[in-house]
């Protein structure tokens, strides 16, 4: 298992910096943040240990994605999050990694974030957030079991983009 003091340091990273150097939320009406009851984030192998319940602003669920034969935890939020607090998901956001390590705009954020749906250069998101999330996918490449998680969580994102193409096509 992934340890809380792996997550701790990956928070470190991510702790004050955003995609954009103003609130990428003014684009958007905090669109990512709004928690809805039903939607959420995937939460990383063991991440659900940064958590002790006491959370008001945070449920975290078991999800419909399998991962080593147990379902993924999902946190879903009220859109109150103490930011501090935050899941590695939410301050990756909208960014992943593709199969050859490269960062890419995460296609599940399309119909959310308008930093995805415009296809924003990453030359004009903050450098300092580029280099930081580019530092923790390093250090989540380096674990043998968020590595795998990551290349599930990748095919995950394909078909996202096949279900988009032919919702795009259909229009």
């Amino acid at each position: 298992m992934v340890s809380k003091e792996f997550y701790d340091e990956l928070y470190e990273l991510l702790e004050n910096v955003t995609p954009l150097m103003v609130d990428c939320g003014g684009l958007c009406n905090g669109a990512c943040c709004k928690g809805d009851g039903e939607t959420g984030m995937y939460l990383f192998p063991g991440e659900e240990a940064e958590y002790d319940g006491s959370e008001k602003w945070l449920k975290i669920y078991e999800s419909d994605f399998v991962f080593e034969n147990k379902p993924v935890k999902i946190a879903i939020c009220d859109g109150t999050c103490e930011r501090k607090k935050r899941p590695l998901s939410c301050r990756i956001f909208p960014l992943f990694i593709d199969e050859k390590g490269k960062l890419v705009p995460d296609a599940r954020g399309k119909w959310l974030c308008p930093l995805v749906t415009a296809n924003i250069e990453f030359d004009q998101y903050d450098p300092l957030f580029i280099e930081n999330v580019t530092k923790v996918f390093k250090k989540l490449m380096e674990n043998e079991v968020t590595q795998k998680y990551i290349k599930e969580t990748q095919e995950i994102i394909k078909e996202h983009c096949k279900l988009n193409d032919i919702f795009t096509l259909n229009k």
